[in-house]
């Protein structure tokens, strides 16, 4: 399992409305919960759900106050916060398996006691899906299917006063590598609840185990990875739990170009999260062919209500202290509701579908998704899953080696785009490069090593306007936007008055209109791709391109027909596809490649593209997202999915001078699920931010109708003071006096082999289907 988690720490169950107290005024056989994440630091104003967001352009406030319909969705919908700190990271793995647990419905009461049953929940613990989006060539992963796990569920209770056993049986599909890691594993949790959180038990009373096995393994062999995470009965009033994982044995060096760890977290606390001290570690080896390399650090931290404090240990010690009362507070999900009736707007995603062998899998509007040991081929036959329950309907998969975007064009300007991050493929250096305009220039801000798989910042910016001629069409592409254009001015300097284009994608299939009569001639002027391209062609071997050269005229573009039979993208009827066998890996081309933007009718002039108002754009690729994958029914009709709700928001915050009365394209794509805000990346973290967040409240109306916003969940930083030893010894935080580390209590799940189940999934990213 991959030591680093995409997630934070969000707050103890206590802190949150939909905890179950494990009681009925009846009697009768309830379901306990656990905390959704486990924490050190518990967040702010988690309860009542009203961020108190500071005053600067990353800390903007929500707007107080906003009437809601009582009991409606938007009111009752549940707001998660989470502190996150580096020193809480050890928790990563825990949380990523307690975020997917939640998910699968075990507290429901109508699955408690009876039998196994198969949930699908987006995979909490995948950090490397998609990349950073680029443009001239490397394709952006935005529109990948989010990657689904299939976790196979049992929900027990004896009793009203008797403990509540979970298990769960995951089939885990990773990389290999030197890290240990497996590509096909399994993980045997076993979850016994003795009491729900509570005021005076915020953790609840809980013991987890979990291994991770090799797929082939029996269920009872010993796990290449194990852990354990529990409460610990106290007699002096706090609340306590410690979190133990270990991979191989630390204490040992392990064998050549494997890797041993042992993550460790012990927090004590007073109920109500105010006073405490917690301890974490994370020990790191790995042997690089006979060099033992070594990554290790420790944590003492001591907190009261007022502030944290924390010693780092890892070769020398630093001391910090950070202000509790003072967070910067970054919504990452927020939920979409009708403006007049408050309920919640749900979209027809997809459904479950399994192949004749019995492989489960999902399909909705960004495609299909199956299990990485199941090959998805064009033409293999599927059924909707409905648990055997009357006859299934059966569908075709259709696979495309690539897919057509069109895109629709919105009028923006630079001054819009003004600081906001753009991508573009610098051609002559084959570099990807951030670009800012910055209201009087075009800088490149940062590009991407490749080799160590990271954006350096270029300080200080350098210009990129000299690369630019007058007339010349300029494509970027925004991973807050999408795909952005404009033509160089044909005199003067660029300025923020310049027009600029924003597009809104959708994929093309057999029975889109363009093909309503057959083929589809597309013409090309600029980052127009070659047919049959081979490994040399994208390694740019001997100045060899998978590009033609870019137009200087309209009589040197390219003609491209797009079939409506296969999909396909020809040039001179060969198929503008990868050639067999071509890898990208280590290319500028990791995420696949796209084409430059092309229309249906030749331009007169090259200018003129800044004028069209829908074109096209060819990606191809080895990823699935590079890739059309769609359902046709019995009759050949492809399947139609909702597509995400396209929404034009104006942030009005007069005191944001970077980001007040500019204009962003959002797409919601389902609950929780709103893209389009600019996202900015910490320097030296890896960690990226958005740079302003919406109010709870906010109404925004496109020509379907008017929505009203709410964050659902958010990430709360604390403030770093800049005088750590005076506050500490004012308040009497003690980082020196260490909690004991917590010992290794894990125990084998001891749950069995995976049952089988050939009922359809009753949960699907924990909402019942």
């Amino acid at each position: 399992m991959n030591q680093k988690s995409a997630f934070a720490l969000v707050a103890a169950c206590a802190a949150l409305t939909s905890c179950n107290s494990g009681s009925s005024d009846s009697g009768a056989i309830a379901p306990l919960e656990v905390p959704s994440q486990m924490t050190v630091i518990a967040a702010n104003d988690a309860q009542t759900g009203s961020l108190r967001l500071g005053a600067d352009p990353l800390r903007q406030r929500t707007r107080e106050g906003v009437a809601a319909i009582t009991g409606s969705p938007y009111e009752t919908d549940p707001v998660r916060l989470y502190v996150h700190d580096e020193s809480m990271e050890v928790l990563g793995t825990i949380n990523g398996i307690l975020t997917m647990l939640g998910q699968t419905g075990y507290d429901d009461p109508q699955v408690l006691n009876q039998g196994p049953y198969i949930a699908l929940v987006e995979d909490a613990m995948d950090d490397n899906k998609g990349g950073d989006p680029t443009n001239g060539g490397q394709a952006s992963s935005g529109e990948e299917a989010v990657r689904m796990m299939e976790w196979t569920v049992r929900s027990d209770r004896a009793s009203a006063t008797a403990p509540h056993i979970v298990q769960f049986w995951i089939d885990w599909e990773e990389s290999g590598g030197g890290g240990g890691g497996n590509m096909q594993s399994r993980i045997y949790g076993r979850l016994t609840i003795t009491e729900a959180p509570s005021e005076t038990a915020p953790y609840g009373v809980f013991n987890l185990n979990y291994k991770m096995l090799p797929r082939s393994s029996a269920a009872d062999a010993a796990g290449m990875m194990t852990g354990t995470v529990a409460t610990l009965a106290r007699n002096d009033g706090r609340a306590e739990y410690t979190f133990y994982e270990a991979q191989g044995d630390y204490d040992v060096d392990p064998p050549i170009n494997e890797q041993a760890s042992r993550t460790r977290a012990r927090v004590v606390a007073e109920p109500d999260g105010t006073t405490g001290s917690a301890y974490t570690a994370n020990n790191s080896k790995y042997n690089d062919n006979g060099t033992i390399r070594d990554d290790s650090y420790e944590y003492h931290i001591a907190f009261n209500s007022g502030f944290m404090a924390r010693r780092t240990v890892a070769g020398s010690s630093t001391i910090e202290a950070f202000d509790r009362n003072d967070y910067q507070t970054f919504p990452w999900r927020y939920g979409l509701y009708d403006a007049t009736t408050e309920a919640r707007v749900s979209l027809n995603s997809g459904f479950s579908i399994k192949t004749g062998d019995g492989a489960r899998g999902f399909a909705g509007y960004h495609g299909i998704w199956f299990p990485e040991n199941v090959t998805v081929t064009n033409g293999m036959s599927v059924t909707r899953d409905n648990g055997g329950e009357g006859t299934p309907e059966s569908y075709t998969v259709f696979v495309a080696p690539g897919k057509m975007v069109k895109r629709t064009r919105s009028a923006t300007t630079l001054g819009n785009l003004k600081n906001e991050p753009l991508y573009w493929f610098e051609q002559n250096s084959r570099d990807n490069l951030t670009v800012n305009w910055t209201g009087t220039d075009l800088v490149k801000v940062a590009r991407f090593d490749r080799n160590d798989n990271q954006w350096v910042e270029i300080d200080p910016p350098v210009s990129i306007a000299s690369n630019f001629a007058a007339n010349q069409w300029v494509g970027f592409n925004s991973p807050a936007r999408g795909q952005v254009n404009f033509v160089w001015p044909s005199s003067g300097p660029l300025s923020d008055s310049t027009v600029a284009a924003v597009w809104a994608e959708s994929n093309l299939n057999s029975d889109s209109t363009e093909l309503a009569n057959g083929d589809l001639t597309l013409h090309g002027y600029f980052q127009n791709l070659r047919p049959n391209i081979t490994q040399a062609m994208v390694n740019f071997t001997s100045n060899q391109s998978p590009f033609f050269p870019d137009a200087t005229n309209t009589n040197e573009g390219q003609t491209y027909v797009f079939t409506r039979t296969g999909l396909v993208l020809t040039h001179a009827s060969q198929s503008v596809t990868l050639v067999d066998g071509v890898d990208l890996d280590g290319t500028p081309f990791g995420n696949g490649l796209a084409s430059g933007t092309m229309v249906a009718s030749a331009l007169t002039a090259l200018s003129d593209m800044a004028n069209q108002t829908t074109t096209y754009r060819w990606q191809i690729g080895t990823q699935s997202w590079n890739q059309l994958r769609a359902l046709r029914d019995t009759q050949g009709a492809f399947v139609a999915f909702d597509p995400p709700i396209l929404l034009n928001y104006t942030h009005d915050r007069p005191s944001d001078t970077r980001w007040h009365n500019r204009t962003f394209r959002l797409e919601y794509q389902g609950y929780g699920q709103l893209h389009g805000i600019p996202f900015e990346e910490v320097s030296g973290t890896g960690r990226w931010y958005p740079v302003f967040s919406i109010p709870n409240g906010t109404v925004i109306t496109n020509n379907a109708g008017s929505y009203k916003v709410k964050v659902l969940e958010a990430e709360q930083k604390m403030t770093r003071l800049g005088n750590p030893n005076t506050v500490i010894t004012r308040e009497g935080l003690d980082v020196n006096t260490s909690l004991t580390p917590p010992a290794n209590t894990y125990t084998d799940p001891a749950i069995g082999a995976k049952p089988s189940v050939t009922a359809a999934p009753l949960f699907i990213r924990g909402v019942r289907s």
